[in-house]
């Protein structure tokens, strides 16, 4: 079904409650999954944070480079930037690929960056959506995997790629969507190319001027 109005038509005597209050996402990144939402349903999201909005809160970024390495070397600087924002230590941070087949060369590559190895930072690759992790591990997921988790911190790497393999728009944003609503409070995007003017729409939701928190 695509809205509520669908499901009534079919049973008659359905009731419709209706979820306001997200208490997964700041409010910050709850604008940036209204916007999506709204391009998608063409229907105005009316619902709020539980979260009180501060002015501190970390805005999403965007790291735009053709050079894989240089993607993955800027994932790295903001999970230890994080490490060092929560005392030497990371809350669960995940990262979405397009691909289940990416999983186990993107995670060796991370891992062995020094960045993260230095600290005792571990990358492990969750084929199948595997959720067990240990304390101290970036997980990593193939984003048709990841509904229904939740995480404090969300990558989602080489997203145009994923655009490339989905021609359907509702899709394509279908998986935009679930992937960076699965993000608590800090987010990061790594593409190829600017953003295409599919998904322009969300520009204004990310810093414009940094591509580093500063935590």
């Amino acid at each position: 079904i695509t809205s509520w109005n669908d499901l009534t038509q079919t049973i008659s005597n359905g009731e419709i409650k209706n979820l306001q209050v997200s208490y997964r996402q700041s409010p910050t990144l709850l604008s940036l999954a209204k916007a999506i939402y709204e391009k998608s349903s063409g229907e105005i999201a009316n619902y709020t944070s539980y979260i009180e909005h501060d002015a501190a809160e970390p805005k999403p970024l965007i790291f735009i480079s053709p050079n894989e390495d240089e993607k993955l070397v800027w994932i790295a600087n903001r999970i230890h930037e994080i490490y060092r924002a929560y005392g030497d230590s990371i809350p669960s941070i995940a990262i979405f690929l397009p691909e289940e087949i990416e999983l186990e060369e993107f995670s060796n590559k991370l891992g062995n960056l020094d960045t993260l190895a230095d600290v005792g930072i571990l990358v492990k690759a969750c084929r199948n959506g595997e959720v067990l992790g240990d304390k101290n591990t970036v997980r990593v997921f193939s984003i048709k995997v990841i509904k229904g988790l939740e995480f404090e911190s969300v990558f989602f790497h080489n997203i145009d790629k994923l655009q490339i393999q989905n021609l359907y728009k509702d899709l394509f944003l279908k998986y935009l969507y679930v992937g960076l609503s699965r993000a608590t409070f800090y987010l990061g995007l790594t593409l190829s190319n600017v953003l295409s003017d599919e998904i322009s729409f969300i520009a204004d939701k990310f810093d414009q001027k940094e591509t580093t928190w500063t935590l």
